[in-house]
């Protein structure tokens, strides 16, 4: 993990643990690499690798990271994310397996949405929404908005002095 998360709930990390034995990487799946024509695909989504996990045979995986970026540093250094684009390469050469880990393992403003019209390269977010009693686009935005804000972790309480 990144010295710039909090675990909110340690019980759900027994599922990173669990997903590895059966995939050598898991992370939750984030966009946008800006700018995004250089990402790989072309999407600008990539594994984020401010949270994951990886299987301890899988090792290797560290290491091919590690060369992947250095070998190719000021090409990664030209996006948002850096290292994450270098880790999308590795996994794309197709010698591991990934499970993409749902967005409460990392949430970011750029894994889930923080306002009415979304965060992200691709303007609104997310291009799919599935939740029955949609009747028309703003009631699907409607509802995006009133999902993330119950899905977060906190609440405001004030300030104390």
């Amino acid at each position: 993990m990144d010295t710039d998360t909090c675990v909110v709930s340690a019980e759900p990390l027994k599922h990173i643990f669990d997903v590895l034995q059966d995939f050598d990487f898991t992370s939750v799946w984030e966009c946008c690499a800006l700018p995004t024509s250089l990402a790989l695909y072309g999407t600008g989504y990539e594994p984020q690798t401010g949270v994951f996990g990886i299987r301890a045979s899988a090792a290797q995986l560290v290491r091919d990271w590690h060369a992947e970026f250095f070998a190719h540093e000021a090409h990664y250094q030209q996006f948002s994310s850096t290292d994450q684009q270098a880790m999308l390469q590795v996994l794309h050469r197709g010698s591991y397996t990934f499970f993409p880990l749902p967005a409460e393992f990392n949430y970011r403003q750029f894994t889930l949405p923080t306002s009415p019209s979304g965060p992200g390269g691709f303007g609104n977010f997310p291009f799919i929404v599935h939740q029955h009693g949609l009747t028309s686009l703003e009631s699907a935005k409607s509802s995006v908005w009133s999902m993330s804000q119950a899905a977060l972790p906190f609440k405001d309480v004030g300030t104390t002095r």
